[in-house]
């Protein structure tokens, strides 16, 4: 026996007797999905479908997968409903909908049901390329499948844009281009063959970080440490992140700057420092302009320091003044600026007495070298210079070092034409008067008689000739002198010319 009454609820009877009731055993038809979506705004998922067709459905029940109730609705017109626990963020979600009806509670079945799932985002960013890769869960149990997948991206906070759209079979996505230091959202929208209502992933961002550039870079120092080595030196901050610096130089043509070498800042010093000698120079011949470009954990340089040039000392020998003109370039770029130059005599290859400190605008210095004790050396000279840094923002004072410049005076001489040899303690004796010449290793002295035979030879500045022989006095003549001697920096010079001898007569 089949009655409907007035709201349409269906009652069919089991028995054909007078004693059994009558009741409804027709649950309604199983409500199709027509999609599971997310609200972006309240990052919840939505799921929508079609209501059964019996005209005695009393409601819906929503349940995940794991058949817990997630929404109950006692309006058949309601076909909608949001998950107010599950975390969709994290996790995709599968939902499930059940019918109702009016007569005593029939339900469909669960497992009569096609599950949906709402998409699920996996966001990995590669700082070093700056793209963003977007992998997603595909849409299923759409009847007719998905016909593609558009991707939306934007800083977070701002409306989402279209960036691009994949076909339905492909479920990942490299963004290319991605603004760096944000907070960059993606949104991922299926789109069904068959024109259901879309479906729309969580609005899932990642922080596109790139490598902290240091705070500073700072080339501390260019320092001249022999004839053919220089030291570079550069403050690096210990705080940067996975930093290499590449130390380098400028081309003797002056158009790019070569590498020398990349340093870690894992081989910085306690001081933070990192240096690295230059071998490959002169630098009492040229200047070399060095600098340290930032490498960072991309390979990428995000910064350069200053430009430092080495301190090149020239000198100029004044012989009639007597004087050394020493001069050299300025050392710039030091943020403690320059606070002075010092110039320094060394003597024997080590850094001997200061003679002066020069002003942070003055480039020269000049060194007379006209006294008695300068008149015994052997007329060489060398200098450095050095520069001196103020005291810099980082608390530091640097000191850089010019090259050993060396000048030689000319050698002065003074030699006698004639002696009279009679022991009174005028004039009794032949010897050159000199300066600035080498005493030591570079002095010999010939006399030789009219007939060119060696009467008198030594090496000793200090032994003259007392034009005497094993019989007394020589004789009174003309005599021949030769002498050579030679200056510090190894340049032979030679005297000839004659000597009288004359023996004065005894009272």
């Amino acid at each position: 026996i089949l009655l409907i009454d007035d709201f349409g609820c269906a009652t069919v009877s089991t028995w054909r007797d007078e004693v059994t009731p009558l009741f409804d055993n027709n649950p309604p038809t199983p409500p199709v999905i027509e999609t599971v979506t997310v609200d972006t705004a309240a990052q919840r998922a939505v799921i929508c479908w079609f209501p059964s067709p019996e005209g005695d459905v009393q409601g819906y029940r929503v349940l995940n997968v794991l058949e817990e109730e997630i929404a109950l609705t006692n309006d058949p017109s309601i076909t909608s409903a949001m998950d107010m626990v599950s975390n969709i963020v994290i996790n995709s979600q599968g939902y499930l909908v059940v019918a109702r009806d009016t007569c005593g509670g029939n339900e469909t079945s669960a497992d009569d049901g096609v599950p949906h799932y709402t998409l699920n985002l996996d966001l990995e960013f590669f700082k070093c390329d700056q793209s963003t890769r977007v992998e997603w869960n595909a849409y299923e149990n759409w009847e007719g499948g998905v016909e593609g997948y558009v991707i939306y991206g934007g800083i977070n906070g701002t409306a989402l844009q279209a960036i691009d759209t994949v076909p339905g079979d492909v479920t990942s996505y490299l963004h290319t281009g991605v603004p760096l230091e944000v907070d960059f959202a993606y949104v991922v929208k299926a789109l069904s063959v068959n024109g259901y209502k879309p479906s729309l992933s969580p609005r899932t961002a990642v922080f596109t970080a790139y490598p902290e550039v240091p705070e500073f870079t700072y080339l501390s120092n260019v320092d001249v440490l022999g004839a053919s080595a220089i030291e570079v030196k550069a403050l690096i901050d210990p705080a940067a992140e996975s930093t290499s610096y590449r130390f380098e130089r400028l081309d003797r043509f002056g158009d790019s700057f070569e590498v020398l070498a990349t340093l870690d800042q894992s081989m910085a010093d306690a001081d933070d420092q990192l240096s690295y000698i230059d071998f490959d120079v002169r630098p009492a011949d040229r200047n070399y302009e060095y600098r340290v470009s930032v490498v960072d954990s991309c390979g990428n340089i995000p910064s350069v320091s200053d430009t430092c040039t080495n301190v090149r000392a020239r000198i100029s020998v004044d012989n009639a003044e007597q004087e050394n003109y020493i001069s050299w370039n300025p050392y710039v770029n030091w943020n403690g600026e320059v606070l002075n130059y010092r110039v320094y005599q060394v003597i024997d290859g080590q850094v001997g007495p200061l003679l002066g400190v020069v002003p942070p605008n003055i480039f020269y210095y000049v060194d007379r070298v006209d006294s008695l004790q300068d008149y015994l050396r052997d007329g060489s000279y060398c200098y450095l210079v050095e520069a001196v840094e103020g005291v810099n923002v980082y608390g530091q004072s640097q000191i850089s070092r010019s090259n050993v410049i060396c000048g030689t005076l000319d050698p002065l001489m003074f030699i006698p034409n004639a002696i009279t040899p009679n022991g009174d303690g005028l004039n009794d004796f032949f010897a050159p008067v000199a300066g600035y010449f080498d005493r030591v290793d570079g002095y010999s002295m010939r006399i030789y008689d009219r007939w060119g035979q060696l009467v008198y030879e030594t090496d000793d500045y200090y032994r003259p000739w007392k034009a005497e022989d094993a019989n007394g006095y020589v004789q009174e003549g003309v005599y021949v002198y030769h002498i050579r001697f030679s200056t510090g920096d190894g340049q032979l010079y030679e005297r000839y010319g004659n000597i009288s001898v004359l023996i004065p007569e005894s009272e």
